[in-house]
């Protein structure tokens, strides 16, 4: 069995989660986003930093 996490869009605050459940579940893990966003790379004024996922 697959088990796949759809999500909007990558949050960076769930990467612990995504590691934990690939690493305790059996089953194969995938996590699919309905977005682009965040795929070609883009500058965060916020953060002063460059983003890609």
């Amino acid at each position: 069995m697959k088990v796949i996490y759809l999500n909007s869009h990558p949050i960076q605050y769930y990467s612990p989660l995504f590691k934990a459940l690939n690493k305790e579940l059996e089953e194969e893990f995938e996590v699919w986003y309905c977005s682009k966003h965040g795929h070609k790379g883009q500058g965060d004024k916020l953060f002063g930093a460059g983003i890609k996922w």
